[in-house]
């Protein structure tokens, strides 16, 4: 997903990759083999998910900014 995503990006000129991690990730433990990764991570700002349901309002805030799209506001995750 990884690779098809940069492609994408590199192929038509846009840097539209948002990286959403569902656990923290330590650079250190991203194996050499995933350079794209590691190198997305360093070089920008990503959004993590948060196991705590009181914060996952603000993970979608978040996310509809990094979109910047208006994005319905309830989901059936926040029901």
């Amino acid at each position: 997903e990884l690779y098809f995503a940069n492609h994408q990006r590199v192929t038509r000129g846009m840097d539209s990759i948002i990286l959403i991690l569902l656990e923290p990730l330590p650079l250190y433990l991203i194996p050499s083999k995933y350079y794209q990764l590691k190198s997305m991570m360093s070089r920008r700002t990503y959004l993590e998910w948060p196991p705590e349901g009181a914060k996952q309002k603000l993970f979608w805030a978040n996310l509809r900014a990094a979109l910047q799209t208006d994005l319905p506001i309830t989901s059936e995750r926040e029901e």
